[in-house]
């Protein structure tokens, strides 16, 4: 079984194809703070630089929910640093 190894992910890494990507993803992290050095934990979700909270991660594993969450999110970004839980 070669698991993630093939030809174009081999070339992937070697030519560093997705270095961007990667980049981008750390940075994002790195912005949501946490307990350093050890980050903010997983899962850790960033929507419009804004880390969303433990609280409401239930959206996210439900399609009609996660889109509600990514509507609300354009229209307000940030709107759940207001969020109470009950």
């Amino acid at each position: 079984m070669n698991g993630l190894r093939s030809d174009s992910f081999d070339h992937a890494v070697k030519t560093m194809k997705y270095e961007t990507f990667v980049k981008d993803s750390q940075k994002a992290y790195d912005g949501a703070n946490g307990d350093e050095p050890l980050g903010p934990g997983t899962p850790t979700v960033v929507i419009n630089d804004k880390q969303v909270p433990e609280e409401i991660f239930g959206l996210l594993f439900e399609e009609d929910l996660f889109r509600e969450l990514l509507t609300s999110a354009h229209r307000s970004p940030g709107w759940w640093k207001a969020y109470q839980p009950t």
